[in-house]
């Protein structure tokens, strides 16, 4: 069987992949969902609008 490698992929390209599926999650703090999910982080702590978060790459 013939290896597979991975297609190298710009910052750009990257930054577009993550920030599509980022927008893709579902926000349970503006959508009625069943339950929070264990991977809920507390607003206290993790604030949602840090402005690092714009820049992430």
């Amino acid at each position: 069987m013939k290896p597979k490698f991975w297609k190298k992929k710009t910052q750009e390209e990257i930054k577009t992949v993550v920030f599509n599926a980022l927008k893709s999650n579902v926000n349970y703090q503006k959508e009625n969902k069943l339950g929070i999910p264990a991977s809920f982080l507390e607003e206290k702590v993790f604030y949602q609008d840090a402005a690092f978060l714009e820049a992430a790459p």
